[in-house]
């Protein structure tokens, strides 16, 4: 039987379900941090350059890699971040 942890509410959920229910917000909330991205490409409101940009595209293509790499090697673990 699997084990059962509670969640928010005194739920008791099983690690599938716990899966299923942070996989889903996390990839939610994943992506709408990349959509508010599309809104710093208006020249009329920012300046940029073309390296910026590929710095900043190259970080989360990066990022895209490590969470595929952690799911395909789970004891692998890597720290990092974005700095210009």
């Amino acid at each position: 039987m699997p084990k059962k942890k509670r969640a928010e509410g005194g739920v008791t959920l099983n690690k599938r379900e716990s899966f299923t229910r942070l996989g889903l917000k996390r990839t939610n909330k994943a992506l709408h941090a990349i959509a508010q991205l599309q809104h710093l490409a208006n020249p009329a409101a920012y300046e940029y350059t073309a390296e910026e940009v590929d710095r900043m595209l190259a970080a989360l293509r990066q990022a895209v890699e490590d969470v595929a790499e952690r799911f395909a090697n789970p004891a692998a673990t890597k720290a990092g971040g974005f700095k210009w």
